[in-house]
């Protein structure tokens, strides 16, 4: 009787000392996995004023650096219909060496003057999101919504 209970302990200590372990390796990999992902964030400032600009920076939260070649800053209407798109404030030129780093877990603003602000009024903002789409070296197009809009 007493054999077959320390068989029985020995055998439930095993199952749950494999169910650790497989736990421990999982989180381990998906650890490794997140650390590589590319995770970026943005926060904006639309002033009405004259002479200050509006701004929309983009944070990389990635533990590593991460190169942009292109942006594009839209407003996209809320029902999938990218035919309606409109440019809001502008892009940058590809032909133009608009290449820019952001380091890891830093910051790079953009800013837009007079000629090039964000129109963010009711008329142009209803049923729409803005968006800013970026070309990354090494992940392709990643697009950010910015958070204004209806």
């Amino acid at each position: 009787m007493l054999l077959s209970c320390s068989l029985g302990a020995a055998l439930l200590i095993a199952i749950l000392s494999l169910v650790l372990s497989a736990i421990n390796i999982t989180y381990t990999i998906f650890d490794k996995v997140a650390a590589k992902r590319l995770r970026l964030a943005t926060t904006y400032l639309f002033t009405g004023q004259d002479g200050a600009p509006d701004t929309i920076t983009i944070v990389n939260l990635s533990p590593f650096s991460v190169h942009i070649s292109y942006w594009c800053l839209q407003w996209r209407p809320t029902i999938s219909r990218p035919f309606l798109a409109t440019v809001a404030a502008g892009e940058s030129d590809p032909e133009d060496s608009a290449v820019f780093t952001i380091p890891a877990q830093n910051s790079y603003t953009l800013e837009f003057f007079e000629p090039d602000k964000v129109d963010w009024s009711y008329r142009t903002a209803r049923h729409r999101k803005l968006y800013l789409t970026l070309d990354i070296f090494g992940h392709g197009r990643k697009k950010l919504k910015i958070g204004a809009g209806m």
